[in-house]
């Protein structure tokens, strides 16, 4: 068991950081994540740097604004990015990450988890944000994420 549970974890530092943030137009336009700057909700401020741009949002901030939407795109993205990522390295590792959900109980509650927030997520609330807040061009983005979902 202490075997496989070494190849697991040399497994999983190929899937992270495989979020990118390729839009953030999208995210400025979609979300109420410049409201949360006007108002006093928390101990820290919305951003690292007040002149900062999306990079200098806080993690908080930025997965409040993403369930506001219903569209929780920091879970889905991330997630999908990274088991698409692993298993078309090898499909081997499709195997290997079965086997992880089975035995690894720390797996096995993170992908339990990600489920959960599927089953919280609204793609109709999602497009309805996007036709009432975005601009047309911008619509494939959210469009292309809510078929994954």
């Amino acid at each position: 068991m202490a075997h496989c549970s070494m190849k697991w974890r040399l497994l999983r530092p190929k899937s992270i950081g495989l979020l990118c943030s390729k839009n953030p137009e999208y995210f400025r336009l979609a979300t109420p994540e410049l409201e949360y700057g006007c108002m006093n909700i928390g101990s820290r401020p919305l951003k690292r740097k007040p002149s900062g741009g999306i990079e200098s949002l806080r993690a908080i901030p930025w997965i409040f604004a993403w369930t506001q939407t219903r569209f929780h795109l920091p879970v889905w993205l991330g997630f999908g990015a990274a088991i698409k990522h692993v298993v078309q390295k090898d499909v081997k590792n499709l195997h290997m990450l079965k086997d992880m959900y089975k035995h690894w109980p720390f797996f096995r509650v993170t992908i339990d988890l990600i489920e959960m927030v599927f089953a919280k997520g609204d793609p109709g609330i999602a497009a309805l944000y996007d036709k009432l807040l975005v601009s047309e061009e911008l619509w494939p983005f959210c469009c292309d994420g809510c078929e994954k979902i």
